[in-house]
């Protein structure tokens, strides 16, 4: 028979385990209510995240970019310095490669350009639109380098004037287009065709006359603001590698392989890469404000 206090201590013992798994288990129920509690927390807050993510991106989707993207095709020329080392082959060869590319059946028009919107690429000019401004004060406008066409093939809207045209040469008097944006800005009674622009750094700024007013259009980012834009007639302001802006049809990707056997039928030489325009609209879907 066994002492008292042993059977005390083991009476005691076994009450204490009981005890203790059954706050155990409490603790253990507890425990899982709170992590259940934690995840629908977290699935909610991962619904909200999602539906402001989706509604973000439709909102991207219906900005008017200024532009129609689904029917262009951008392909990147740049023809070795080699092959062609001045700006008179340069020009004789952009112009061949515009003619071949637009003589195909699912071309609609073709224009080029030093830059494309929304590639990440942005060149900017000084500017001064009336004479009694300091130089201190002459804003600033995205510039670019276009041909004839780019604008109709790009999509965009000319408002007022011309289009480049072929007499727009060196030795011409000196032409822009600028955007809507920069014309209300500058000239808001609309009195804007004809106006003298200086363009350039204050002390080597040169002067060009307005010809045209273009649609705004989203050029670094989609959802910022537009910004004021200064175009250049590349027969003026030649480049040694250019874009080709070519509208086609409904179905663009379509018409990449007999644009790329059409410029490859010209010089097998020049470096080509097409891609269609909405995929580098689409590469700035992630910036979303």
């Amino acid at each position: 028979m066994q002492p008292p206090a042993i059977s005390g201590s083991r009476v005691e013992l076994a009450a204490a385990m009981k005890a203790g798994g059954e706050d155990g288990r409490r603790h253990t129920l507890r425990g899982r209510r709170g992590l259940v509690v934690a995840q629908v927390a977290l699935a909610v807050l991962l619904i909200a995240t999602a539906g402001l993510m989706v509604r973000s991106f439709q909102a991207v989707r219906k900005v008017d970019l200024g532009f129609a993207p689904d029917r262009v095709l951008i392909a990147e020329l740049r023809p070795p310095d080699a092959d062609y080392p001045n700006a008179v082959a340069q020009q004789a060869y952009f112009e061949r490669a515009t003619a071949v590319v637009a003589s195909l059946p699912g071309v609609v028009s073709v224009g080029s350009a030093e830059y494309v919107p929304l590639n990440h690429e942005t060149a900017q000019v000084r500017y001064r639109p009336t004479a009694n401004l300091p130089p201190d004060a002459w804003p600033r406008a995205i510039t670019s380098r276009v041909s004839p066409e780019y604008f109709r093939a790009l999509g965009m809207p000319i408002l007022a004037g011309r289009d480049f045209e072929g007499g727009d040469l060196p030795d011409a008097p000196p032409v822009v287009a600028v955007s809507q944006s920069l014309a209300a800005q500058e000239w808001p009674d609309g009195d804007v065709l004809g106006r003298t622009l200086m363009i350039g750094p204050p002390g080597d700024a040169h002067p060009a006359t307005v010809g045209a007013v273009v649609g705004d259009v989203h050029w670094t980012d989609l959802t910022g603001a537009v910004r004021p834009h200064i175009y250049r007639p590349l027969s003026q302001l030649p480049t040694s590698y250019r874009r080709l802006v070519i509208a086609a049809g409904a179905r663009p990707s379509a018409e990449v392989r007999a644009v790329r056997r059409a410029l490859a039928g010209g010089d097998p030489n020049v470096p080509v890469s097409i891609r269609p325009m909405s995929d580098i609209v689409g590469e700035n879907d992630h910036v979303w404000g």
